[in-house]
């Protein structure tokens, strides 16, 4: 980047507001400074500056995949100090109802609100328990979630729509409707609309869920605001010509503007069969605190 050299002028004199046009007429001595002075980086610029990194995902497949794939992409797979958490391996079994009970308690409030009434959820089931973390603890069945009184629920600071969520994806599970085994065995695509027949429960979610539970490494979550701005940076997207006012709105977040989903899907296509681990490196981009 080429440095600007600008002249400032800097006076020892000290003037009172009040007396500006009365100063202004006498000689005041002056001096300057040659003050060097660097451009910004450029939106497209600001996250391909870092030092080159080694990952311990490199000869991943995935990330081999993504790097002769999208040059730029690559770039800052190269510069990125964090290893993509979808390529590390799960810890233990997936909990399916575990997974998703948090998803509903986490929707819409603040994640320091959320982690304090997940705790008193799980408190529930156990009364007598003596621990500094309740995430510790056996989290409750299907069937025990279930039975248990809606006013328990709300004194755990669930909203009345929130019980009614959590309600009905325990019966799901205790029916039979989904079980882990089922989920695990599942495409993407039934998944989803098998998951998304549940209260409380959209794409987004769904898309979490694939991702950071199953480990699914083709999903492009579409509708997360952070992937979004992250692909119109990394193609240097402009906004199509015509929009109404309306459009307009909802198109850009600030000065950016947000693609549609088919917009995404068709910039992502050379990303398949790893659209979920390119999706994890633009969550880097904006520095967006994601799931581990």
């Amino acid at each position: 980047m080429t440095a600007l050299s600008i002249t400032f002028k800097q006076t020892k004199k000290r003037v009172s507001p009040k007396k500006v046009s009365h100063a202004m007429t006498l000689p005041v001595k002056e001096e300057t400074t040659e003050v060097p002075v660097v451009s910004a980086p450029t939106d497209q610029e600001k996250y391909m500056t870092g030092p080159l990194v080694q990952s311990k995902h490199l000869e991943h497949p995935a990330l081999k995949h993504l790097i002769a794939a999208d040059t730029k992409l690559g770039e800052f797979i190269s510069r990125c100090n964090r290893d993509c958490t979808i390529l590390e391996q799960a810890k233990g079994e997936v909990n399916g109802f575990k997974s998703l009970c948090k998803s509903i308690i986490y929707q819409q409030i603040s994640g320091k609100a959320a982690a304090t009434i997940m705790k008193r959820f799980i408190l529930i089931y156990h009364p007598d328990a003596v621990t500094e973390d309740p995430m510790e603890l056996e989290f409750p069945s299907p069937h025990k979630v279930l039975a248990t009184e809606v006013e328990k629920l709300r004194g755990a600071g669930l909203s009345g729509r929130k019980v009614e969520y959590v309600k009905d994806l325990a019966s799901k599970f205790s029916d039979g409707t989904i079980d882990d085994t089922k989920l695990r065995v599942m495409d993407d695509e039934t998944l989803s609309k098998t998951l998304c027949t549940i209260k409380g429960i959209g794409p987004w979610t769904v898309d979490m869920f694939l991702m950071f539970d199953l480990r699914r490494l083709d999903v492009l979550p579409v509708l997360d605001l952070a992937v979004r701005k992250s692909m119109s940076l990394h193609f240097g997207l402009k906004a199509p010509g015509g929009l109404s006012p309306a459009k307009r709105k909802s198109a850009f977040a600030g000065n950016t503007y947000l693609p549609t989903p088919k917009e995404m899907m068709e910039l992502a296509e050379h990303w398949k069969p790893y659209r979920s681990i390119a999706s994890w490196y633009m969550w880097r981009m904006t520095d967006v605190v994601i799931p581990e």
